[in-house]
C-alpha cells in the first residue's frame, strides 16, 4: 500500500457512525475492523526508523480497547465518546498532526 495512512479514515468513519443507534452486529464489525485496522498502522509504524514511537502506543491502546477477542462491556454513552475520541484520533493520524507525515 502507497500510503497506509489513509487507510485510518475506513475506522474513523464506521467509529462517527457508531454513535447512532445501530443493530448489535454492526459493533460487533466495528470493534473487528477497528482492531485489525490500528493493529496495522501500529505495525507499519513500529517499522518506521524513529526512535520514539507514540503513535505505535496510541494505535495499539486503541486496537486493544477495540479488540473483539476479550470485549470491554461500557454503557452505549461512554462507547459513543470512544467511539467519537477513537474517531478523532485515526484522524489526526491521518492528517499527519503531531507526527512524520
Amino acid at each position: 500500500m502507497d500510503n497506509p495512512k489513509a487507510l485510518a479514515l475506513v475506522p474513523a468513519v464506521l467509529l462517527a457512525v457508531g454513535v447512532l443507534p445501530l443493530p448489535y452486529g454492526y459493533y460487533t464489525l466495528l470493534r473487528l475492523v477497528v482492531c485489525l485496522t490500528c493493529a496495522f498502522l501500529a505495525f507499519q509504524e513500529w517499522k518506521t526508523d524513529e526512535t520514539i514511537k507514540p503513535w505505535v502506543v496510541v494505535l495499539g491502546l486503541v486496537a486493544i480497547l477495540f479488540n473483539p477477542v476479550i470485549p470491554v462491556h461500557l454503557t452505549k454513552g461512554i462507547w459513543a465518546v470512544l467511539d467519537l475520541a477513537s474517531a478523532a484520533v485515526l484522524v489526526v493520524y491521518w492528517r499527519g498532526i503531531g507526527a512524520k507525515a
